[in-house]
């Protein structure tokens, strides 16, 4: 006979409980138009991650002592 404590253990969470908190992230793309006589200049900029966050989106899932802690967090404000 076994005991209660052998076995697998199956977690009765449902799928969405693994998710990561969402994380809010703002890019922004500005461009201008030169127009001299026929002819047209543009030149723009891209803004990535404009409030800079630096939240987790990636996160060990496998139990043990690092469950939980992120691998990946969102990317520095980029500006081209």
């Amino acid at each position: 006979m076994s005991s209660a404590t052998e076995g697998k253990v199956r977690s009765r969470r449902p799928p969405a409980h693994a998710r990561t908190v969402p994380y809010p992230v703002w890019d922004l793309r500005a461009e201008k138009i030169f127009r001299f006589g026929g002819r047209s200049l543009s030149g723009l900029m891209d803004i990535y991650n404009i409030t800079n966050s630096n939240a987790e989106f990636r996160q060990i899932n496998i139990s043990g002592g690092s469950f939980g802690f992120p691998t990946t967090i969102v990317p520095p404000r980029v500006i081209r």
